[in-house]
């Protein structure tokens, strides 16, 4: 069996892509995932397939949201999300195992992207249900759904532009494509990029989402307050994330598109 550092160059080859990103997280929770992909190869070998794993987890996932609304308990709800951050570590592990495998389908990737869209997503319906059922206040059902929604906006303005590429494919050639921005175009998008407007895109992170529920769990399970104020900034910076990224991809999309293409981005 291979070692922990021969693994990630076989499952993780995006990793020296990635060393300089400022997306930490990323190589932070593969530094874990690697060690559940090593016992399940080790235990399984061959005998498990990628597609086994994604589905699992996308039915775990679906308990797991289930035992979060319905539970009253503190230590209980910690228990569950630390059961949600085990699910989200299992998201990466499909993945590596895919590629240890060298069996990526399709298929896998449809997978991976419901357990994004419903389950990473459906945490923070999950935590707004759960608020209503402990407090009877409407508004949490109104703040989880709007999460809910928001996350699935920013998941599909991220891949707007493949399915652009996607669609027009064939006719590429015959697209302008927009090489430099105007001056009020500048001017905009520099606004877009201001620190306090840049700092609203951390709302879609899940894994950040998750790390602060849990810390309010620890120190506030009890306050409403605490949780309809959390809840109401987080649906806002994720409204700010998504308008900002409206614009901001319009100034970009022919560049983007162009990365698509030439397999960049």
């Amino acid at each position: 069996m291979e070692t922990i550092k021969e693994l990630k160059e076989i499952c993780q080859p995006h990793r020296k892509q990635n060393q300089r990103s400022k997306d930490w997280g990323y190589l932070k929770h593969r530094e874990l995932s690697i060690y559940i992909t090593r016992i399940i190869l080790r235990l399984a070998g061959r005998g498990i397939k990628p597609n086994h794993i994604s589905l699992f987890n996308i039915l775990f996932g679906i308990a797991i949201l289930l035992l979060i609304i319905f539970n009253e308990d503190k230590f209980l709800f910690l228990l569950f999300l630390l059961l949600f951050y085990f699910s989200f570590l299992l998201d990466k592990v499909d993945g590596e195992v895919a590629r240890y495998q060298k069996v990526i389908t399709l298929r896998g990737a449809y997978l991976d992207e419901v357990y994004h869209l419903f389950i990473q997503n459906g945490l923070i319906l999950a935590v707004g249900i759960n608020r209503f059922l402990i407090s009877g206040e409407d508004v949490f059902l109104l703040l989880g759904l709007s999460g809910f929604l928001l996350f699935l906006l920013v998941r599909y303005n991220n891949k707007l532009r493949y399915f652009i590429y996607a669609k027009y494919k064939s006719k590429k050639d015959k697209f302008l494509i927009k090489k430099n921005l105007s001056k009020t175009e500048k001017t905009i998008n520099a606004f877009l990029n201001i620190f306090p407007l840049r700092l609203c895109s951390i709302a879609r992170r899940h894994d950040v989402f998750l790390f602060l529920i849990f810390l309010l769990s620890i120190f506030y399970f009890d306050l409403i307050t605490a949780w309809f104020w959390f809840l109401i900034i987080w649906a806002a910076m994720l409204a700010i994330n998504v308008l900002r990224f409206l614009i901001v991809n319009y100034f970009s999309i022919d560049q983007d598109v162009k990365l698509v293409d030439e397999n960049k981005l």
